[in-house]
């Protein structure tokens, strides 16, 4: 399997295939200990795992799993009525649920590690590079975890702030980092995936126990990146993230400096071009992201020449998702078709002129816009009723908030699943997520012939079409998508 494509067929009974549940304790390591006198009672060889009791008491029935198993992909879960498809392995950044994902276009074409980062690509130290080759053949989980609601900034599209400016920050403690780090490696020991975590926020480097945190993941020899600001960041807390292993830092340019400092705050704008050199000096990998919308469309190509300047090592935007009724991305569909085909050809002919920067073609209508110019082709040997690309969204990726709310994405309002502390990840994986794995009812998408590599964004989709401020439905037409389908 040169792809390492996932097979999660219909109607197929999985739990016998499981493996026991054997968790590794989630305690900060000895040597952290010993620095932290407030935290010497901690205990140093739990007996068992740190899974929320309520969590333990309803998954008592994978206890009596047989000890030796074949390994096995995600699980065949009991879809009765949804299509067979294909998850996509969640390498570090690839397919993750906010950071740059690759167009199916790359999946089908792969070239280089320019266009389809190796692991090697993203080694942290030779110590996680061999603990890879160890655990090879195992793909990688995405965990988009936000540890606080503090943040110095009140964007003006942030989804967290975005109804309610008077909202109280809520941030997780130190003993709940610990249960959803063991819940998130339960999840990964079941499903025989490999834990990747988006650190985020808020600004997550705000949180009391932030570097505690990531000395926990450093000790398990768990990768991670941060997407967070770049007001508390210097040369020496750079250098420091990357001794604890954090392999890329997501900044955000929503415009040139006057609309930027507009969305986000005055000097916001200047500050995130001077920690992109920042962060590379460190040998951490600096992504810049744009969130577009009506209000910046027309800023997005000098966006890209910008940060061609600063050498950023990766740039990608996606759509405003709209958070209201009373909120629309402002974008027709052609405009958007245009943008796409403007950018296009800057991507080229930056690229051909040597240019460092990756240009990232994270929003799925890419694959629309490379199907109708002919760089995308519908494989000769694609299988009907196979998912191979298109939102991740139930394929390989969730969201905790501080809370510890799970989400299937955090872009999609109304699509809490769970609650970290309260449900088994592995049970919830293929209980409530199922209903964001019906790809038939996409209301558009459902009659294209892309449906197994597109689909657009479906919480663009679903923002565009709330009612009453509420949410709209998870299969909506995007309202950015210019096919006409019949």
């Amino acid at each position: 399997m040169s792809w390492h494509f996932l097979i999660w067929q219909a109607g197929t009974s999985w739990r016998h295939l499981l493996p026991p549940v054997e968790q590794e304790t989630a305690t900060l390591p000895t040597a952290a200990r010993k620095r932290s006198p407030q935290r010497a009672a901690l205990p140093a060889e739990p007996e068992t795992a740190t899974l929320p009791m309520a969590a333990r008491k309803r998954s008592l029935q994978h206890a009596a799993l047989p000890a030796e198993q074949e390994t096995t992909p995600l699980p065949k879960a009991a879809r009765k009525k949804s299509l067979q498809h294909a998850v996509l392995p969640a390498e570090p950044g690839i397919n993750s649920p906010v950071d740059y994902v690759l167009p199916p276009a790359a999946y089908v074409h792969r070239k280089t590690a320019g266009d389809f980062p190796s692991y090697h690509v993203y080694s942290v130290s030779h110590k996680m590079e061999t603990e890879r080759k160890k655990r090879s053949m195992k793909e990688y989980f995405a965990f988009q975890w936000h540890i606080t609601d503090d943040c110095d900034q009140r964007c003006k599209h942030c989804y967290i702030f975005s109804e309610d400016n008077c909202k109280i920050p809520e941030s997780v403690s130190w003993d709940q980092m610990q249960e959803v780090v063991a819940n998130c490696e339960d999840f990964c020991e079941v499903y025989h995936r490999l834990p990747y975590f988006y650190i985020t926020g808020g600004d997550p480097i705000l949180h009391p126990d932030f570097w505690w945190l990531l000395e926990l993941l450093k000790s398990k020899n768990i990768p991670f990146a941060i997407l967070g600001n770049p007001f508390h960041l210097d040369i020496k807390v750079c250098r420091r993230l990357k001794e604890y292993g954090c392999q890329k830092y997501q900044l955000s340019l929503d415009g040139m400096r006057q609309t930027h400092d507009w969305f986000r705050k005055p000097g916001s704008f200047d500050i995130t071009l001077e920690k992109i050199d920042c962060l590379k000096q460190a040998g951490i990998r600096a992504v810049i992201m744009t969130t577009v919308s009506g209000k910046n469309i027309k800023e997005v190509p000098d966006i890209i020449d910008t940060v061609v300047e600063h050498k950023a090592d990766v740039f990608a935007f996606a759509r405003y998702c709209p958070t209201s009724e009373e909120k629309d991305t402002g974008i027709s569909p052609m405009e958007y078709r245009e943008l796409l085909g403007v950018c296009d050809k800057k991507f080229k002919e930056y690229e051909v002129a040597g240019c460092e920067t990756f240009f990232n073609k994270k929003d799925h209508l890419w694959t629309l816009y490379e199907y109708e110019t002919g760089e995308f082709k519908i494989p000769e040997n694609a299988q009907e009723g196979m998912i191979y690309g298109g939102c991740n969204c139930g394929n390989c990726h969730l969201t905790i908030l501080p809370n510890g709310d799970v989400y299937a994405c955090r872009r999609v309002q109304n699509s809490k699943v769970s609650n970290v502390f309260e449900d088994r990840l592995a049970d919830v994986w293929v209980c409530q997520m199922e209903q964001y794995r019906e790809y038939d009812k996409f209301k558009k998408c459902a009659k294209c012939e892309l449906k197994a590599w597109c689909r657009g964004c479906p919480a663009v989709a679903s923002g565009a079409h709330s009612i009453n401020g509420e949410p709209g439905d998870f299969y909506e037409a995007d309202p950015q998508c210019w096919k006409e389908v019949v």
